[in-house]
């Protein structure tokens, strides 16, 4: 299960997209839900950054769409 301690959504200017979202999410347990929500944006087109970090792990990635 996952557990959402922090979760902040931005909106942030692209030179193409004119929009993307930038969030930070913290969980205590896993964080394959927020990958799958991360697939879903990104096939929508979306730029997004985000930031992820979980019990001793950290994650960053930067995903631009077209």
């Amino acid at each position: 299960m996952l557990c959402i301690t922090e979760l902040s959504l931005t909106q942030i200017p692209h030179k193409e997209l004119n929009n993307s979202l930038s969030f930070t999410a913290t969980a205590c347990c896993q964080v394959v839900a927020w990958y799958l929500l991360l697939e879903i944006i990104f096939l929508l087109g979306n730029s997004i950054q985000y930031e992820i970090q979980w019990k001793g792990c950290e994650a960053r990635e930067t995903i631009e769409g077209e």
